[in-house]
């Protein structure tokens, strides 16, 4: 079983309304994320800020934005990585709707009138792929701000946050820090809808 990330965009706080739907798989490859993917890695999948992308053991590649049917998400994943190991309705999200929570070791991704809206990793398995260099959950602040720069962190329930705004067609992403220590490790990634980052 593989598992990797693209580095895009991640979304801080819950969004009343989530992203926009969009058509569901079989679109191209969003900008950046062929170049980014290894092309030896194969049986996976990739998340990213406007989704997920699902690589076959054949290095078939399918574009999975948010938006589309959790029926037919599961139905590209779970050959890839395995069933679900729990699902279930999250109560608080800042909405009157909460959203279904769809859990995997390490991944966490979020479910709104039955459509994909969000994802969270937090599996130091999981590396994340931008155009700067990589960066994988475990590693320091002091290697994180080597591949993305200076980072603003606000101190939140969960530790220490950041945001950093996405191009066109991205939501923001946030990951988060124990402390604001050089050496303190990085936790956790979320995009698009989320009930983690505060």
């Amino acid at each position: 079983m593989a598992a990797f990330l693209t580095f895009g965009a991640l979304g801080a706080g819950c969004s009343a309304e989530g992203p926009p739907r969009s058509p569901a798989a079989q679109e191209a490859l969003p900008p950046g994320v062929e170049e980014a993917l290894d092309p030896d890695i194969k049986g996976g999948i990739a998340l990213e800020s406007r989704g997920l992308i699902a690589v076959t053991n054949e290095g078939a590649r399918t574009n999975i934005p948010f938006g589309t049917p959790m029926d037919e998400l599961k139905s590209q994943v779970e050959p890839l990585i395995g069933p679900a190991t729990s699902e279930a309705l999250v109560a608080d999200c800042g909405t009157t709707a909460g959203p279904v929570q769809i859990a995997w070791d390490g991944m966490t991704l979020l479910a709104r009138d039955g459509l994909f809206a969000g994802w969270e990793a937090t599996d130091g398995g999981y590396a994340v792929i931008d155009k700067q260099g990589e960066v994988t959950i475990g590693q320091s602040l002091s290697q994180v701000t080597n591949v993305l720069g200076p980072l603003e962190l606000k101190k939140t329930t969960r530790g220490y946050e950041f945001v950093i705004e996405a191009g066109p067609g991205a939501t923001e992403y946030a990951g988060v820090f124990a402390s604001e220590d050089p050496s303190a490790a990085l936790e956790g990634f979320t995009a698009g809808l989320n009930c983690y980052i505060d």
